[in-house]
């Protein structure tokens, strides 16, 4: 299952209830900060700052470390897609 296409998906589609349908445990995993940072291509520290700001994606500390639900991180991105305005 690829996240580019859960991005795809009309906006009234619940895009978790489809991926779980499919694949039940893709929505659960558990990714790091580097690798959402290759899978957005931006920096690892670019990733650390919209936490700091809390303005990127929800994320669990896990004895420490930084991990995202990929459900998360795809339910963040329909969220804050923009769209050109009709002028």
């Amino acid at each position: 299952m690829q996240l580019l296409h859960l991005l795809d998906m009309p906006a009234d589609e619940n895009v978790v209830e489809h991926v779980q349908s499919r694949d039940p445990l893709f929505t659960e995993r558990l990714v790091t900060t580097t690798e959402l940072a290759d899978f957005l291509k931006i920096s690892p520290q670019a990733v650390a700052n919209h936490r700091s700001r809390e303005s990127g994606p929800p994320w669990v500390d896990i004895g420490g470390q930084v991990r995202y639900r990929i459900a998360d991180v795809v339910l963040w991105l329909r969220e804050h897609r923009k769209y050109r305005n009709a002028a």
